[in-house]
């Protein structure tokens, strides 16, 4: 689907010729802009109506999200700006609903295993000699024949939950900014976004309270409460300047709001100074492949790769001083 077809349809269904629309289409999103003389009203939600059925009469799915402003003709800054839910975001909302209640099913079983094991350890003792011998010949109940938990499912599913419980975080006031196209964040943010993503749920959901305390009132963590990478991390974060603190706290926000979309645009921030050096160490491509995929299999145990990472970082945003 190209933007001038997508252009087309939105003039047509709008059919107002007084509007001149625009749009962006960056990581997923659809931004579309209508410009508007300064003296015309606009019966927004009738606009807003018409654009989604045109954007759903066009087939236009592969947009994940769509954000819709509107700002008189010559100006830059929007005066309105409306979100609307697209049809994958409440296809979204059903699978959420499948997440939780494969949950609910999950715990009734790890219930159930409890339950059984406490009746077992209530046994007397003098019986359990007999159940040891008599141990194939004892009856199964259902529970025992049922399949082992997926453990990666139920990963999977604490990981999408946790993403849901992210949105709700946010450490700036201008929300135009967590949709608003701009311009790829500096290396030192970016580093810190990557390994922000790496620490995984278990760290992320504890940091994000001192995070905001540090945001809304320039509280300083006690880092000697925090894990060395952790350290590290925060060290990092101590030594940005006020217009980098800003950059950071844009940046973060954004990651709250979509995380893959951040860290990819993150990645492309990163990527070339990775090929430089494997250029230089035709081995260190595998070797960061292996650290990166040990720090995304286990989210909860400190990773030596990190520590390797924020060191580097540490120096250069030091030399950069």
């Amino acid at each position: 689907m190209t933007e001038e077809q997508i252009l087309n349809a939105i003039a047509n269904a709008c059919k107002d010729d007084t509007l001149r629309f625009q749009i962006i289409i960056q990581d997923s999103v659809l931004y579309v802009y209508i410009n508007r003389p300064a003296d015309k009203e606009l019966d927004y939600p009738s606009l807003e109506t018409r654009i989604q059925e045109a954007i759903h009469q066009i087939k236009a799915s592969e947009f994940e999200e769509i954000a819709l402003y509107s700002r008189v003709l010559g100006e830059i800054e929007p005066d309105w700006q409306s979100l609307p839910k697209t049809e994958l975001s409440r296809i979204d909302s059903g699978k959420i609903s499948a997440m939780m209640s494969a949950i609910t099913d999950a715990v009734k079983a790890t219930n159930s295993i409890v339950n059984r094991i406490e009746q077992e350890l209530s046994v007397p003792e003098s019986l359990v000699s007999g159940v040891l011998n008599d141990a194939e010949e004892l009856p199964t109940t259902a529970d025992d024949q049922n399949p082992k938990l997926d453990l990666e499912a139920l990963k999977s599913i604490g990981d999408a939950v946790w993403k849901l419980e992210l949105k709700k975080y946010c450490f700036i006031r201008n929300q135009r900014l967590l949709y608003a196209v701009l311009a790829p964040p500096k290396e030192n943010i970016a580093q810190l976004i990557d390994i922000f993503h790496l620490f995984g749920e278990p760290i992320q959901r504890s940091q994000m309270p001192i995070l905001e305390e540090y945001f809304e009132s320039s509280t300083m963590p006690s880092l000697d409460e925090f894990e060395s990478e952790i350290q590290s991390w925060w060290t990092a974060i101590m030594m940005l300047d006020s217009d980098q603190k800003r950059q950071f706290s844009i940046w973060l926000s954004r990651y709250c709001i979509h995380p893959e979309q951040t860290t990819r645009t993150v990645e492309e921030v990163l990527q070339p100074q990775t090929e430089v050096k494997n250029e230089l160490d035709p081995a260190a491509e595998n070797q960061a492949a292996s650290l990166k995929k040990e720090s995304i299999q286990s989210n909860s145990q400190p990773k030596s790769s990190l520590i390797v990472n924020l060191k580097t970082m540490l120096r250069r945003l030091w030399s950069d001083r």
